[in-house]
C-alpha cells in the first residue's frame, strides 16, 4: 500500500496522500510535508494546476499540489470533490456541496499577493471518447477515484475481545467467523424485487449494506466510530468505523475534518503529528501518547461522527458506487457488495482489488450488464469470483485471514439466493457463513 517496489508496498491506495514533486509519478498522491505558506487560496477545496495536476487548499494560507492518479486527468477547476477522472468521462461531478469545506466568515481568504504572478488557471478539456467494456485482465482505468485514491487491503487482526476496524488500503481486520453450521440454511421466501435506480444505494439500504460490513468487520451491527487501537500491523493506530490509520492518511483526514468544523477540538492537538506521520508512511506512534482517549472523547461530538461519515463515503462508499454504474449494476444488494468488496479489498489495481475481481468476473462472462449480461448472473458469478480470491489470495501476507472470512461471499450469495436483490429487511442470516443475525 506505499509506494515503492515492493509487492505488499506497491498497492495504489486511493487513501494515501502523495508527494507531488512529480505529477507523472507512478504511484501518485501521499501526504507532501513541504506544505506551502502563502496567500493563494481564495476558497477551499480542490483547484486544476494542470491536466495532470491540481491544487488541494485546505486553509486561507496553507495548500498543496497534489498529482491525479495514472489514466486520469484533472476535469473539475473548482471543486470539493474529486477533480479528477478518466479521459473519456463526458463529464463527472463537480461542485461544492461538502458541509465541511467552509470559508470562515470570521476569517476572509487573503487576497495574493500583487507582487506574485498568477499562473493562468488549467482549463480543463471536454471528454468525447466512449470507454469500452473490459474483458481480460490486463490493467484499465479504474473508476473515477476520490479527492484521494481509493483503498487498498490492510493486514487483518483477529479482534479479541474488541474486534479490530478496517480501512481500505490493507486488508481490513476480519473477526474469525463463528463456526459454520453442518446443515444448508434454510432459505427464507423469495422476495419480489423491482431494482433501485442505477448506483444509487441510500437511506435504510444503505444502512443495512454498511451493518453487514460491521457485522463482518466487528461482529456487531452498530457502527464503531469510538474504536481506537494499536494493533501492531505497522500501521500506527486504527481507530473508527472505517479502521482509519495513522500512517496512512485517512485518519489525518478524518481529523483534519473535524478540526475544519470544530476548531479546538480534543484531536487538533495531534493534527501536526499526523501530518508528519503520514507523509513519512511511519507506523510510529511516538508524538500520538492520549490518541485513542482523545479520539474516545471526540466521539461525544456528532461533528465528529459526521466527519468519519464524510471520509467513508469520499474514499470508499461513493467509489464503489461509481464502479458499479460504471457496468450498469442496479439492485440494492449488488451495490452493498461492491461497497463490502472495497472494503476489504480496496480500490487500487493489485490482483487482489475490486478493479481485479471486476475484470476477472467480466472476462468469465464475456461481458456487464451494460453490455446485456443479465445482473444477477454477472453478480452471482462475481460474488464467486471474490470468495476465491478470499480462499487463495494473491497476497501471501493476507491468505490465511481472508480464507479465515470468506464467509462475506457466503453471506451475500445467500440473500441473492433467497431473491432479496433488493435487500428488503428484516433479513435473516441464518448461519449462513457462520452468522446467525438478523439485519433489521
Amino acid at each position: 500500500m506505499t509506494v515503492s517496489a515492493n509487492v505488499e508496498e506497491s498497492k495504489q491506495d486511493g487513501r494515501e496522500l502523495a508527494s507531488v514533486t512529480d505529477p507523472t509519478a507512478s504511484y501518485p498522491l501521499k501526504y507532501d510535508d513541504s506544505f506551502t505558506t502563502e496567500a493563494s487560496c481564495t476558497s477551499l477545496g480542490f483547484f486544476c494546476e494542470s491536466p495532470s495536476s491540481f491544487r488541494w487548499c485546505w486553509s486561507a494560507t496553507q495548500s498543496a499540489i497534489m498529482a491525479c492518479p495514472p489514466g486520469t486527468q484533472c476535469l473539475c477547476d473548482t471543486t470539493d470533490r474529486n477533480p479528477c477522472g478518466m479521459s473519456y468521462q463526458a463529464s463527472i461531478v463537480c461542485g461544492n456541496t461538502d458541509p465541511y469545506i467552509v470559508i470562515p466568515t470570521s476569517t476572509p481568504i487573503p487576497t495574493p499577493v500583487p507582487s506574485t504572478p498568477t499562473p493562468t488557471p488549467y482549463s480543463p478539456p471536454t471528454p468525447t471518447a466512449t470507454p469500452t467494456p473490459y474483458t481480460t485482465r490486463t490493467p484499465v482505468p479504474t473508476p473515477t477515484p476520490s479527492p484521494t485514491p481509493t483503498a487498498t487491503p490492510k493486514p487483518t487482526a483477529t479482534a479479541t475481545p474488541r474486534p479490530t476496524a478496517t480501512a481500505t488500503p490493507r486488508p481490513t481486520a476480519t473477526p474469525t467467523p463463528t463456526p459454520k453450521p453442518t446443515s444448508t440454511p434454510t432459505p427464507t421466501p423469495a422476495v419480489t424485487t423491482t431494482p433501485s435506480p442505477v448506483g444509487v444505494l441510500s437511506g435504510v439500504k444503505k444502512l443495512r449494506a454498511e451493518q453487514l460490513t460491521s457485522l463482518f468487520e466487528n461482529s456487531v451491527l452498530d457502527l464503531q466510530y469510538g474504536y481506537c487501537e494499536n494493533i501492531r500491523d505497522g500501521r500506527g493506530f486504527t481507530a473508527g468505523r472505517a479502521g482509519f490509520t495513522t500512517r496512512d492518511g485517512d485518519a489525518v483526514m478524518v481529523v483534519q475534518r473535524y478540526v475544519n468544523s470544530v476548531p479546538g477540538n480534543p484531536l487538533a492537538t495531534y493534527l501536526s503529528t499526523l501530518k508528519s506521520l503520514a507523509s513519512q508512511e511511519s507506523g510510529s506512534v511516538t508524538g500520538l501518547t492520549g490518541y485513542c482517549s482523545a479520539w474516545q472523547q471526540a466521539l461525544k461530538d456528532p461533528a465528529f461522527k459526521a466527519a468519519q461519515d464524510s471520509v467513508v463515503d469520499q474514499l470508499y462508499f461513493n467509489p464503489s458506487q461509481q464502479a458499479a454504474a460504471k457496468i450498469g449494476v442496479k439492485y440494492a444488494l449488488s451495490l452493498a457488495f461492491f461497497y463490502d468488496t472495497i472494503i476489504q479489498h480496496g480500490g487500487g489495481n493489485d490482483p487482489d482489488s475490486l478493479s481485479a475481481l471486476v475484470k476477472s468476473t467480466t472476462s468469465a462472462l464475456g461481458g456487464t450488464p451494460l453490455t446485456g449480461i443479465d445482473e444477477k448472473t454477472w453478480v452471482t458469478k462475481f460474488i464467486a469470483v471474490r470468495k476465491a480470491d478470499l480462499l487463495h489470495a494473491y497476497e501471501p501476507s493476507t491468505r490465511d485471514v481472508w480464507a479465515e472470512s470468506a464467509g462475506r461471499a457466503d453471506v451475500y450469495a445467500y440473500i441473492a439466493s433467497t431473491g432479496n436483490w433488493d435487500l428488503e429487511g428484516p433479513i435473516p442470516l441464518n448461519g449462513a457463513g457462520g452468522y446467525r443475525n438478523t439485519i433489521p
